[in-house]
């Protein structure tokens, strides 16, 4: 865990210099159970974006 309990942040996969292509997220205990409660958010440049979270892996 990180600071104050929260999970560390996403790690960037890859990285050019025109976009993130993919970043490790770690996922709650509770995830596969309640994934489709949760949702990511997202800040490209000044901007947010919040998305559905997806499906777990089988």
């Amino acid at each position: 865990m990180g600071a104050a309990g929260r999970p560390p942040p996403p790690t960037p996969a890859e990285v050019s210099d025109q976009y993130v292509a993919s970043a490790l997220i770690p996922v709650p205990a509770d995830y596969a159970a309640n994934w489709a409660s949760y949702r990511l958010q997202v800040l490209v440049g000044n901007q947010s974006i919040t998305l559905a979270a997806p499906a777990p892996s089988a």
